[in-house]
């Protein structure tokens, strides 16, 4: 087909068809790795502080804490790579040597001797930089990339443009699209969004990989382009709302590829750290693409199981316990396609988000995790047949007593609390990592960072060693940097600061690289494109 023409790729169907024709992720609500909660488990019940005496807390008006004991976390990193033009076309270059030159290039390249097969290639543009087919450049671009040669790759891309914005006949800007200009070419935008992809231009990397998806000119690579645009729309923070269009851009009307590759971008929504973003997304196909009466009932209960952990983390503990609940009463209309197994995970989840709030509370005296604490207690305890009810029941008791006896001048950050709301953020650190990464993909060391909180929870301060001008890390604390200061911590109701020094060691081997795409059809690589493609 024409490069020019833009039509729907064809996604890898990644959900489950049920016998009633409707599609369904019931494989996925319990099997994800959920940080936070996976971390809060107290064996030994809530903290407690109704026993204490308020004149313990002696006279003065505040207290600064610092907690710097807590043990290194480990962070991996995917190394993110183009993976959509792994086989060089079959080109017919012009000239004895330069055509010896191409072919040199491309037996080098075959031989997995990447930066020979530049050379060789440098060496055919050289001998006559006016007379490049224009894929030759484009193909130089994507093994600089490859290569991790970026600035290299970006004189390159520099050369291709998004579209103008088309105009309407009142001479009003419209949006943007594929249609506005039909001279860039699907490789080469796909050349210029990874290039914008590692400098870091994340909107304009989106913006020329829904293009390149547009106009992939032939089958070959279109698993890795979708995987990409599924990347960069999550890692530029695209609304879900806009997420959905260019989502129709690629695959038209289908509603259940929309649901597939909006699901997947809830996904990486989490690997960017953007939580929120996760949760809205979620709400977005039950209410908007679907209809929440549509919704397969497995799904119902996972949407809601997910999304409790996704408001936790981002401080919101009323979600976080309505979510919850929602998900339990999602229970029932699920019947036989949620086995014991999730029935019982999410029953349980009721008790355990409970204590885990208990213990905000009884430490911290934030009234945002009492009745959310609270309610999944009661909750749980009108559920039959649960063995340790008789211990949730105490744990209710203590924590309405805490409530009745506590003083403002009880109420101090808890450095298990506080470390726990470290660990639930990692996909945050992981995400500037990994950025980093596309410039150093041996790139590993270890940094500590140092979190000053308020009493009302808010981050005020942050500074790390190394500082953002170190040659090794400074991309990664400078991003870690901007990241933490925007987290929610607990409140405290003893006035004071909250100092926390946490060190991560950030490291590939906990991650291994595969140099594939996601399963689905298709194939990760693309022959020679269509002859109006390869020259130009």
């Amino acid at each position: 087909m024409p490069a020019t023409e833009a039509t729907p790729i064809r996604t890898a169907k990644a959900f489950t068809i049920r016998e009633e024709g409707r599609m369904s992720y019931v494989a996925y609500p319990l099997r994800f790795s959920i940080a936070a909660l996976a971390l809060f488990a107290f064996a030994c019940g809530p903290s407690q502080t109704e026993a204490e005496d308020p004149d313990d807390a002696g006279d003065a008006d505040s207290e600064d804490q610092v907690f710097d004991e807590y043990e290194a976390i480990e962070i991996g990193g995917t190394l993110h790579r183009p993976l959509g033009m792994m086989t060089p076309p079959d080109l017919d270059i012009s000239g004895p040597q330069r055509s010896q030159a191409w072919q040199q290039g491309n037996q080098q390249y075959n031989e997995d001797d990447l930066e020979g097969a530049l050379e060789s290639y440098a060496e055919l543009v050289e001998l006559d930089p006016d007379d490049v087919p224009s894929y030759v450049n484009t193909w130089r671009g994507f093994l600089y990339l490859r290569a991790h040669r970026n600035d290299e790759a970006a004189d390159i891309a520099k050369a291709y443009e998004l579209p103008a914005p088309a105009s309407d006949e009142e001479g009003e800007e419209e949006e943007s699209g594929a249609d506005g200009d039909d001279t860039l070419r699907g490789h080469e935008a796909y050349v210029a969004a990874w290039s914008a992809f590692r400098q870091g231009e994340l909107e304009r990397a989106r913006d020329f990989i829904l293009i390149s998806g547009q106009r992939w000119p032939s089958p070959e690579g279109q698993r890795a382009v979708v995987d990409d645009i599924v990347l960069m729309t999550a890692r530029a923070a695209t609304p879900v709302a806009d997420a959905h269009e260019l989502v129709r851009e690629i695959v038209g009307e289908d509603i259940e590829q929309q649901y597939v590759l909006l699901f997947r971008i809830h996904e990486q929504y989490v690997f960017a750290g953007e939580y929120g973003l996760a949760s809205e997304m979620l709400d977005y196909i039950r209410d908007d693409l679907l209809g929440e009466g549509d919704l397969p009932a497995a799904d119902a209960v996972g949407f809601r199981y997910r999304q409790s952990d996704y408001q936790f983390r981002i401080g919101e503990p009323e979600k976080a316990a309505q979510f919850s609940m929602e998900a339990y009463e999602a229970l029932e209309a699920c019947g036989d396609d949620c086995d014991e197994s999730i029935s019982s995970e999410v029953t349980r989840r009721l008790a355990d988000l409970g204590r885990i709030f208990h213990t905000v509370y009884a430490t911290s005296l934030d009234e945002a995790y009492f009745e959310p604490a609270k309610s999944l207690y009661e909750m749980y305890l009108g559920i039959d047949g649960q063995e340790d009810s008789e211990e949730v029941a105490e744990y209710l008791d203590n924590l309405e007593r805490t409530k009745k006896n506590a003083s403002p001048e009880q109420g101090r950050h808890d450095p298990n609390v506080m470390g726990n709301v470290l660990n639930a953020q990692q996909e945050s650190i992981q995400a500037c990592y990994e950025m980093a990464l596309g410039w150093n993909p041996e790139l590993s060391g270890q940094f500590v960072a140092s979190i000053k909180v308020g009493e009302t929870g808010e981050v005020t301060e942050v500074s790390t060693t190394p500082g953002a001008d170190d040659e090794e890390l400074g991309d990664v604390v400078g991003c870690v940097t901007e990241r933490v200061a925007n987290w929610s911590f607990p409140a405290r109701t003893f006035p004071g600061t909250t100092t926390i020094e946490q060190t991560f060691n950030v490291t590939t081997e906990l991650d291994p690289v595969e140099d594939a795409p996601a399963e689905g059809p298709g194939e990760a690589s693309v022959g020679a494109p269509d002859s109006d493609t390869a020259e130009g």
